[in-house]
């Protein structure tokens, strides 16, 4: 997909998770100057795709977002791990 494609609204989880598992630090400051964090929180959390490293994962998880306590599965974001297909 082209990025001048990309509708802010219509695709935010796409560029939300991008964003966060491959952004630079400049593209992260235009992440949260054009999304509020709690968005970018609530889309990580109910969006997730394997994109992710895991010390990505546990920075944006644990550090970040504050949700060491929330029972993430790190299968449903950690892209060389086994996919975890159960709700």
């Amino acid at each position: 997909m082209s990025v001048d494609k990309l509708d802010l609204q219509k695709d935010k989880n796409y560029i939300i998770n991008q964003v966060l598992a491959f952004g630079s630090l400049t593209e992260l400051k235009w992440l949260f100057k054009t999304y509020a964090k709690t968005i970018v929180r609530e889309i990580f959390i109910t969006h997730p795709q394997k994109e992710y490293t895991r010390p990505a994962f546990n920075y944006w998880s644990n550090v970040i977002f504050k949700l060491e306590n929330s029972h993430l599965s790190p299968n449903k974001y950690v892209r060389d791990l086994p996919r975890d297909i159960r709700s």
